[in-house]
């Protein structure tokens, strides 16, 4: 893939090794390439077919030793495109400095000092093809203490995403409040028991229960089964913040990719 590049600079700053579309997010994996690798490159938004403004995650590749690659991700669910569609990536160049070897994005809200800006540079690329999307319908599973619903799941080749609801009477959630653990946000597992890496979540405490939003990566199409499982844990009481990692597993939902 060739990219197309504007502005003063003589040659792109950003190689794209490869792209990713799974019909819903599109991961870019690239390398800072040539006189790119003196610079520090960021990007905190793309622009699908020169007008759609979707912002972006943009960090270095951990797979990548030497680091000079980073990794784009972006949601496209909101603006319904398909293939073909071209990419514009403003990308943002920084002087380097020692111990800054990072992207930034246009929110150094981790308290870092932004460094000497230079000139922006923007690549254009075209995405040509989309993966399969997959729907599997609504799962609920009644506990003792709350009912569990799965929704609105879409799984395709590189994620699973889903709304989830603990649901409580009265009295289940009265009982609920006086217990130390809380749930949170659920754990998902692949047919061989491997967990999925969670990518984003939003959660919720409404009138009748807790609702969650969640978008996993790590999930095949080829697999038959994955499972949604409900998490439990306690909160730091410094923090008020739960380590999932050191969260019990409940009750489990079981989605047949086969059946669907």
């Amino acid at each position: 893939m060739t990219a197309e590049t504007e502005g003063a600079w003589s040659e792109p700053l950003l190689s794209i090794k490869e792209s990713l579309f799974d019909g819903q997010i599109l991961y870019l994996y690239t390398s800072s390439a040539g006189t790119g690798q003196k610079y520090t490159l960021g990007i905190d938004h793309i622009l699908i077919n020169g007008k759609d403004s979707v912002p972006v995650t943009f960090g270095p590749d951990q797979t990548l030793e030497n680091g000079c690659g980073y990794v784009l991700r972006a949601d496209l669910v909101s603006i319904n495109v398909t293939p073909p569609f071209t990419v514009t990536l403003p990308l943002s160049v920084y002087e380097k400095t020692e111990g800054q070897d990072i992207a930034l994005t246009e929110n150094p809200s981790q308290g870092l000092s932004r460094p000497r800006q230079y000139e922006n540079q923007e690549i254009t690329y075209t995405v040509e093809v989309s993966g399969k999307v997959l729907t599997p319908a609504d799962r609920s599973f009644a506990g003792s203490d709350y009912t569990l619903t799965v929704s609105n799941l879409s799984v395709t080749s590189t994620r699973i995403s889903f709304s989830c609801l603990y649901e409580m009477t009265p009295s289940q959630r009265e009982a609920y409040e006086n217990q130390d653990s809380v749930l949170t946000i659920p754990a998902v597992f692949d047919f061989s028991g491997e967990e999925c890496l969670l990518q984003d979540a939003m959660m919720e405490d409404i009138e009748n229960g807790i609702f969650i939003t969640a978008d996993y990566s790590g999930v095949s199409l080829e697999d038959d089964f994955f499972i949604i499982a409900a998490r439990r844990g306690i909160p730091d009481p410094q923090t008020g913040k739960i380590n999932l990692e050191n969260c019990s597993l409940e009750n489990k939902i079981k989605i047949q990719l086969s059946d669907n």
